[in-house]
C-alpha cells in the first residue's frame, strides 16, 4: 500500500506534517509493502492533472495522512471513488 503525507520540505523538516497539500510543495510517499520512503515534489503529479485524487490513484496512492483537508478536496476524492467513508467533523 502506498501512503502519501504532505510535509514541510524535503530536507531539514521532512518529518514535519504540513497543514495539507495547499500549504506545501513536498510530500513523503511511504510504500508499506516494501518499507520504502520517498520524498517528492508534489508538482510532479498534481499539476499534470486537474484532479489530485485521480493523479494519486494513477501512482498507486490510495491513502492520505494529513492534518487538514478542505471540504472541496474531500468532495473530489469522494466523487472519484477514492473515499468510501468520510468523517467530516474535523474539516474546516
Amino acid at each position: 500500500m502506498n501512503i502519501i503525507i504532505p510535509v514541510t520540505d524535503n530536507k531539514d523538516a521532512k518529518d514535519i506534517i504540513a497543514q495539507g497539500f495547499h500549504n506545501t510543495y513536498y510530500a513523503c510517499v511511504y510504500n508499506s509493502t516494501d518499507n520504502i520512503y520517498e520524498w517528492m515534489d508534489t508538482n510532479e503529479f498534481i499539476q499534470m492533472e486537474g484532479n489530485i485524487s485521480l493523479a494519486l490513484k494513477r501512482r498507486g496512492i490510495l491513502t492520505i495522512i494529513t492534518s487538514h483537508i478542505h471540504l472541496m478536496a474531500l468532495g473530489l476524492f469522494n466523487e472519484s471513488g477514492s473515499c468510501t467513508l468520510c468523517d467530516t467533523s474535523c474539516i474546516s
